[in-house]
């Protein structure tokens, strides 16, 4: 008997000399299960890989924790898009473990526009996380850059394995910053 099989996807590409062409190659190719997808400076990295039982506990857990501050916050509005792709377009992109929005011009998905935040047209989440089973020197390093330069005024690092969070808050940026803040 032969069994014939597919050549091995690897589960994490990693390239420093991407251009945003090569980001919408992957994309958008119709065969390619991406999980997680970041694009800055030329840096390209995507995970194949599925989410294991502790990162997908902690995503849940955040998740829960935002809901009970909603109940406990009627007045304030909030949205999580955990996982949702964000895009400015030629220059960053992005799918945070967790994305949050609270008070008003949330994002709301349109028929007939993509299936992303286009941080040319809507305001920057704010606050995204990701959580670092696998991930922790990427998320304190080229994540944390790609998330400030969009004008992110928190991100949050949760190590799933131990139960650490780390909160990264910095000063919003504005015009002066690599990306104008849009407070739509």
């Amino acid at each position: 008997m032969v069994l014939a099989s597919k050549p091995a996807t690897p589960s994490i590409l990693e390239r420093h000399d991407a251009t945003w062409q090569d980001y919408l190659t992957i994309c958008n190719h119709p065969t390619l299960d991406w999980q997680k997808i970041s694009f800055y400076q030329g840096w390209l990295w995507v995970s194949m890989g599925k989410e294991g039982p502790e990162h997908a506990s902690v995503s849940d857990l955040m998740t829960a924790i935002f809901f009970a501050w909603a109940f406990l916050h009627p007045d304030v509005p909030l949205q999580s898009y955990g996982r949702c792709l964000i895009e400015y377009p030629e220059t960053h992109a992005c799918a945070p473990d967790l994305v949050l929005y609270k008070g008003e011009n949330i994002p709301r998905y349109q028929a007939g526009e993509p299936r992303r935040i286009d941080l040319r047209f809507q305001r920057s989440p704010d606050l995204v996380g990701e959580i670092a089973d696998t991930t922790l020197s990427l998320d304190l390093d080229e994540q944390k850059q790609l998330y400030a330069s969009l004008g992110i005024p928190e991100y949050w690092v949760i190590m799933s394995k131990g139960g650490v969070f780390l909160l990264l808050p910095w000063p919003r940026m504005d015009a002066t910053g690599p990306l104008p803040s849009r407070r739509c």
